[in-house]
């Protein structure tokens, strides 16, 4: 019991540093008449510095997705 343990507890602290956490962010831009934004620049910085941490743009219907978000303090800044 107490080896099996043991191998669990390695287990998970192993895959921590394995397979380190990253989060993603998706959504539809918009105009105030509801009508998708095309091609707009979505940028993800830093709260602390302002470092661009990653940065997309929005498809024809306005749709945009951002993957492989560091965990941490960001701010989302749109460029149309």
């Amino acid at each position: 019991m107490k080896k099996t343990f043991i191998v669990a507890i390695m287990f998970f602290c192993c895959s921590k540093v394995v397979f380190p956490q990253t989060n993603s962010l998706q959504g539809i831009i918009s105009n105030a008449e509801n009508m998708p934004v095309s091609f707009a620049t979505i940028t993800l910085r830093t709260i602390k510095d302002s470092t661009v941490a990653n940065y997309t743009s929005s498809d024809e219907s306005g749709k945009y997705q951002i993957s492989k978000i560091k965990n941490g303090n960001t701010a989302l800044k749109l460029a149309v």
